[in-house]
């Protein structure tokens, strides 16, 4: 019309891929979910604008734009999906975000290996599978956020951060199967929960936070990172000639911890605690303040200073 109007209910989305469904009402729309495959029908390939490629069962986003998963939406991608970064885009660039639904979820189901250049955002109403694949985080620049509070809660499966330069930051507790710091830095959240192995060759801040490893027959590598809490209620072995520093308080109970030769746990807090729950360690060094719960042995060399109280016998 010649006249302004309003137009109300228009959502403008900009450098976002957006994966929708249809109508329920459309009966030309049989699927229950998209795939890599279904986006393989039109992609960049056919037009440069289109900011995706979709070939051989895989997914690749460019950069400069965010994954959204619509509410009422499922991709279940089929193959692996990659997200690109590197550009400015608002702070979008390589997201991935599952939305808060109106008694609708936003639903992300992997079926290869998810690589992310930017963030996470999981919201409370979104569920994310991420069945026995990796999410690989791989951006070079800090300031990244991960949020995954999925309803009903689900792991972030096996998690890996691998960028030099690269910054990740929990926004929320989180629950992963294998995590892996290969390079960059991660500052953990109030609860981390790991179980499988846990593998650090980068920097881990621990943010005041406990860890809780609960994995079967699974391997802890902790780098030259200091820990806060932690607890143990898994099974778990420590390569040789490692030194494993916490700050706050080791809780051993139900777990079961088997250090390799010249493996050395620190504890160096003020007014915290060892429960070693029958647990023997190689070296143990205690400075600081600390308690120890019940007898507490070690084969190798025990160093204590500071003010020690000893447990049992």
């Amino acid at each position: 019309t010649s006249s302004a109007t309003t137009m109300a209910g228009v959502n403008l989305y900009q450098n976002r891929m957006i994966l929708t469904h249809g109508s329920s009402t459309d009966t030309t729309l049989t699927g229950t979910s998209t795939t890599n495959s279904n986006l393989a029908y039109y992609d960049a390939d056919n037009d440069a604008d289109i900011p995706f490629w979709a070939n051989s069962g895989t997914l690749e986003i460019k950069a400069g734009f965010e994954l959204h998963v619509g509410a009422g939406t499922e991709f279940a991608s089929g193959g692996a999906v990659t997200l690109y970064g590197g550009k400015a885009a608002g702070g979008i660039d390589g997201n991935l975000h599952l939305p808060v639904g109106n008694a609708t979820s936003s639903i992300m189901t992997l079926g290869g290996a998810l690589t992310l250049a930017g963030s996470l955002n999981a919201s409370s109403t979104s569920i994310l599978n991420p069945g026995a694949q990796t999410i690989t985080f791989n951006a070079t620049t800090s300031g990244k956020i991960i949020i995954a509070t999925t309803s009903p809660t689900k792991t972030l499966g096996a998690v890996t951060f691998n960028g030099s330069s690269g910054g990740w930051t929990f926004g929320d507790n989180a629950s992963t199967t294998d995590f892996t710091i290969s390079a960059g830095s991660v500052t953990a959240p109030t609860l981390l929960s790991v179980g499988g192995n846990f593998s650090n060759s980068g920097t881990f801040t621990h943010n005041s936070g406990t860890v809780y490893f609960t994995g079967t027959t699974k391997t802890l590598t902790p780098g030259s990172s200091t820990f806060n809490n932690v607890t143990m209620s898994g099974t778990y072995s420590s390569p040789p000639s490692t030194t494993w520093t916490v700050a706050g308080n080791a809780d051993f109970t139900g777990g079961t911890f088997t250090p390799s030769t010249g493996h050395t746990l620190t504890m160096n807090g003020t007014g915290k605690t060892l429960t070693s729950s029958s647990n023997t360690f190689k070296n143990l060094t205690l400075s600081g303040t600390v308690t120890t719960v019940g007898a507490t042995a070690a084969t190798g060399t025990l160093q204590l200073s500071g003010t020690v109280t000893l447990g049992g016998t």
